[in-house]
């Protein structure tokens, strides 16, 4: 395959939130983060640090954020008791320091559904050429999931009248795809086909924890990290539940606290530069859950200013973390329906370029405008601008067109 361009979306952590600090040695000491002053000058960043390191008892309790990418660090880790702690707040050159808070389970997922052995047979497809561009085809699939068949509902269509999920890709062009979060059930069928390929990150912290492996993050108190990063995967890039289906998966494993989220962001864009990929990195998208009839879902926020696409996240199907390979779970949270949107418009991005949606602005605007269409709610819910109806699959016959792992 001759590939002309490379296009990227970003799917970064949605819906976690963090917990308490980690405790370390007796209750007095914490690991605390803490953020240099605005325009900090290299010799006020070694300054902070011989003073930082004048504080912790042992070398392994003080952590630099600086890489090749990005000499001057963007901020410490140290584990400081209450005084040090004061000493520390109390020096000019430091902007701010916080408890390092980690994930905690129950925030990660806190609305688990239930896991089910699913018939891994893939809907019946067929691939249609367009004729103006060779490499440009449309993917016609039956029985598709329910929040798929929400992506290509036609205006003014119900959800009834839908039995199949509609995309396009085009054979000349590479999409990837990254996530950043904790890892995946690589082993999962729906990560299968042999046809693609998965790429690993890892954050500096994940390398150094010795965590940077390419498997889910085995935290000591939250097995359910694998499964909230594993469902995130799936729903944006799997055979079967994802969007983008023929996406280059990248995974960016990240180290589960507040600075592990700051670092994925510096990992992503040391990966572009690195391996010379176009850097369609825009404001962000902002995403929130609806049900599959376009009803807002309950544990959905809503923006008071600015606007929004909705996506399926109640009862959504998806990759689970259990080694059995054909386990999939039935999850709801707003951090499964923002895959879905990263999915569609990852594969959009071309469009846009054929358009010449350079400048952010005009990306953000075109998604904004043309990958949605208001439902009975009022909400604008996500829309790849196919169409699945029943007239639209008729040429699908139960032929030899199925596949199956």
């Amino acid at each position: 395959m001759a590939v002309r361009f490379q296009y990227m979306i970003f799917v970064c952590i949605a819906g976690i939130l963090l917990g308490n600090a980690q405790i370390y040695g007796d209750s007095s000491s914490m690991e605390y983060l803490i953020w240099p002053q605005a325009n900090i000058t290299k010799q006020d960043v070694d300054s902070v640090e011989t003073f930082l390191k004048s504080l912790v008892t042992d070398s392994k309790q003080l952590y630099a954020s600086r890489s090749a990418f990005a000499p001057m660090p963007a901020f410490w880790l140290a584990v400081l008791d209450q005084k040090s702690y004061q000493k520390v707040a109390a020096h000019p050159k430091v902007g701010e320091i916080d408890p390092n808070e980690v994930c905690d389970a129950e925030d990660v997922a806190p609305i688990r559904g239930k896991l089910f052995s699913k018939n891994t047979t893939l809907p019946l497809s067929q691939r249609q050429p367009l004729e103006s561009l060779n490499a440009k085809y449309i993917i016609r699939e039956r029985d598709s999931l329910p929040e798929l068949r929400v992506i290509s509902q036609a205006p003014n269509t119900p959800l009834s009248a839908n039995p199949g999920y509609v995309y396009e890709i085009d054979d000349s062009e590479e999409t990837f795809i990254y996530i950043g979060d904790f890892g995946i059930n690589r082993a999962h069928w729906d990560f299968s086909d042999p046809s693609r390929k998965i790429e690993w990150l890892y954050t500096p912290q994940t390398i150094l924890h010795g965590h940077n492996t390419p498997t889910e993050l085995q935290w000591p108190w939250s097995k359910d990290l694998g499964r909230h990063s594993t469902c995130q995967a799936s729903k944006a890039a799997g055979r079967l539940a994802g969007s983008a289906k023929h996406a280059t998966l990248v995974v960016v494993k990240m180290w589960p606290t507040r600075t592990g989220v700051a670092e994925v962001w510096d990992t992503i864009a040391h990966d572009i530069r690195i391996a010379d990929r176009p850097d369609n990195l825009w404001g962000p998208i902002v995403v929130g859950a609806v049900n599959n009839e376009g009803e807002k879902a309950s544990f959905s926020s809503e923006l008071q200013h600015g606007r929004m696409l909705w996506a399926p996240g109640v009862e959504i199907e998806c990759a689970a973390e259990s080694p059995e390979i054909r386990i999939f779970c039935e999850e709801s949270g707003t951090s499964f329906a923002a895959p879905l949107v990263a999915g569609v418009v990852a594969e959009k991005l071309t469009e846009m370029n054929r358009q010449g949606l350079f400048y952010p602005p005009l990306r953000n605007k075109y998604i904004y405008d043309n990958l949605q269409w208001k439902r009975p709610s009022g909400l604008p819910v996500i829309w790849n601008r196919m169409d699945g109806t029943s007239s639209a699959l008729g040429f699908l016959s139960n032929s030899n067109d199925t596949a199956t792992a």
